[in-house]
C-alpha cells in the first residue's frame, strides 16, 4: 500500500525541520563580532555548558539576548579574511589573516604551563569577560572593539606579511651573505658564531643552519669548519674537525668584509671546495644521505679492491725480482 504525502503534511514536516534547526542554532550573540545571530542561521561551534545556560536564563529575565556559551557566530565571522577586512579594511589571504589574529589574541587562553597567554589586543567578543555578565551586553557588531585594537590588528597584519615574506622568499641578510657557503640570498637567515675578518657577525643561511642545529654550539674555528664541511658534503664524523679542520675554509675566512656573496652556495672557491667535498665523502661514505651513500660506498669498495690488487701485483713482482736476483730462473 503506497503512502501519499499531502501538501499539508509536507509543510508540517518542513516546519518541524525549521523548528529543529532553530533549536540547534538559536538566536544568540555572535562570539566573534558581538552582534546578533538570527535563529537558524550562522554557525554553531560546540554546546553551551550548564553554567552558560544559567547565565542565559538570567539574561532572559533582563530581556537580553542569549550568549549560548559563545558557541554561535555569523557565517562571515567564521572567516578570518572577512574579520580582518571588516576591522582594518585590509585584504589579505587566509594564512596572513590567521597569523595576525593569533598575534593579537592567541588561539588558546592558557599555555601548556597553565599560565594565561597574553591577549595583546583581543577583538573577538568571547575574549571579553565583562561581556559575559548577566546584565551587560545587549549585542552590537564590533562595538566592543576599540580603535587601538583595530590599529594593533593592522600592525599584526603587516608583521605577518613581512614574516611570511622572510619565510618564503629568498632575501639578503643585513649581516651579509652566509659566512659558511657564501650564498647571498636565503629564506631563513640565522645568527651564527662565525665572524668576518673585521670581527662583525656573519650569519648562517637556512641550509647551513640546519646542519649547525644538529651539532653542539661552538665558536672554535676547527669545529665551525667541520660544520661547514658537513653542509658542503653531507658527510659527518666524530673526528672530522681534526681530520679536515686544517684543510677546510669558511667563506668568511676567504673574503674581505662587505663581499656581496654568490648566487649559489659554495660558488666562490668552487674547485677547492669540490676537492674537499669529494675527499670527505670518500672517507665517510656510511654517513652520507640515501642516494649518495650507495654510490660512494660502491666507489670506496672499488678503490679498496683496486688497491689490494695493485699491492698483490707489486708483492708478486718484488718476489719474482728477488728470485731473479738469487739466480733462480723465472
Amino acid at each position: 500500500m503506497s503512502t501519499i504525502t499531502t501538501p499539508l503534511a509536507a509543510a508540517r514536516a518542513k516546519f518541524a525541520e525549521y523548528a529543529a534547526d532553530r533549536a540547534v542554532r538559536p538566536r544568540a550573540v555572535c562570539a566573534v563580532c558581538g552582534g546578533i545571530v538570527a535563529a537558524g542561521t550562522g554557525v554553531t561551534d560546540g554546546e553551551p555548558t550548564a553554567a552558560a545556560l544559567n547565565i542565559d536564563a538570567r539574561r532572559r529575565r533582563e530581556s537580553l539576548p542569549a550568549l549560548h556559551g559563545w558557541t554561535r557566530m555569523h557565517t562571515g565571522c567564521n572567516d578570518p579574511v572577512a574579520v580582518v577586512r571588516t576591522l582594518t579594511g585590509l585584504s589579505v589571504n587566509d594564512t596572513i589573516a590567521q597569523d595576525a589574529l593569533w598575534a593579537v589574541q592567541p588561539p588558546r587562553l592558557v599555555g601548556d604551563d597553565g599560565r594565561p597567554l597574553p591577549q595583546v589586543a583581543p577583538v573577538f567578543a568571547c575574549r571579553f569577560a565583562e561581556l559575559s555578565s548577566a546584565s551587560a551586553w545587549a549585542g552590537g557588531a564590533w562595538k566592543h572593539v576599540k580603535e587601538t585594537s583595530r590599529d594593533a590588528l593592522a600592525e599584526a597584519v603587516r608583521d605577518a606579511e613581512h614574516q611570511r615574506y622572510f619565510d618564503t622568499e629568498a632575501h639578503r641578510c643585513t649581516d651579509g651573505p652566509c659566512g659558511a657557503c657564501g650564498v647571498a640570498l636565503s629564506r631563513g637567515w640565522r645568527q651564527s658564531p662565525i665572524r668576518w675578518k673585521d670581527g662583525a657577525p656573519a650569519p648562517w643561511c637556512a641550509e647551513c643552519a640546519q646542519v649547525a642545529d644538529r651539532r653542539p654550539a661552538s665558536r672554535e674555528i676547527l669545529r665551525l669548519r667541520a660544520v661547514a664541511l658537513e653542509a658542503l658534503s653531507g658527510a659527518s664524523g666524530a673526528d672530522m674537525s681534526v681530520r679536515y679542520g686544517e684543510h677546510m675554509r669558511l667563506f668568511a675566512e676567504l673574503v674581505d668584509p662587505g663581499h656581496p656573496g654568490t648566487a649559489e652556495r659554495w660558488e666562490y672557491a668552487a674547485d677547492t671546495w669540490a676537492e674537499v667535498r669529494e675527499s670527505a665523502r670518500l672517507n665517510y661514505p656510511s654517513s652520507l644521505p640515501d642516494g649518495l651513500r650507495q654510490d660512494y660506498q660502491a666507489r670506496v669498495n672499488e678503490i679498496r679492491r683496486t688497491a689490494i690488487a695493485e699491492q698483490r701485483a707489486l708483492e708478486e713482482a718484488e718476489a719474482r725480482q728477488a728470485d731473479a736476483d738469487r739466480g733462480w730462473p723465472i
